[in-house]
Parts: C-alpha cells; sequence; structure tokens
C-alpha cells in the first residue's frame, strides 16, 4: 500500500550542525520501518512510501514488491 513519507527526507543543512555526526552504510537504497503499539506489538512494517501488515499476506506482498529486500522480514522476525 502506497503511503505518505514515513520519515521525510532531511534538508540540506551542513551549516547548522558542528557536533559529532554518527554514520552507517546505506546499502540498498532504501530505510525500512517497523511499526508497534502496545494493543498489537510488531504489526506494519515497510519502506519509506510502502506499508505491509506483519503477518503472511503482507510479508508476501512485502517480498513481491520488494524482491531485493526479501529477507528483512524474516531476518526481523528471528531477532524479534
Amino acid at each position: 500500500m502506497k503511503i505518505d513519507l514515513i520519515y521525510p527526507k532531511i534538508p540540506e543543512n551542513s551549516n547548522k550542525f558542528h557536533g559529532k555526526c554518527i554514520a552507517f552504510e546505506k546499502y540498498d537504497g532504501t530505510n525500512l520501518h517497523w511499526k508497534w503499539n502496545i494493543q498489537e506489538g510488531w504489526h506494519l512494517f515497510g519502506t519509506r512510501r510502502t506499508q505491509f501488515t506483519l503477518n503472511a499476506k503482507g510479508i508476501n506482498g512485502f517480498k513481491f514488491d520488494h524482491i531485493e529486500l526479501s529477507h528483512a522480514p524474516d531476518i526481523f522476525n528471528e531477532i524479534w
């Protein structure tokens, strides 16, 4: 399902921050999000612009739409 941006791009701000910066490699060009609440636990996940339910149907849809990230929900479920 197409959704509004989960987390918008950070605007150019090179003149605003003069402290430490922690960075990491972003190999695939896409960030993922996972949603949790007290009633449902971990129940939604996706990319910046897509969202799926964290169940078999949602995971299959995610794997179909995002082949390059297809292992992400399995890894998440194994760890959490």
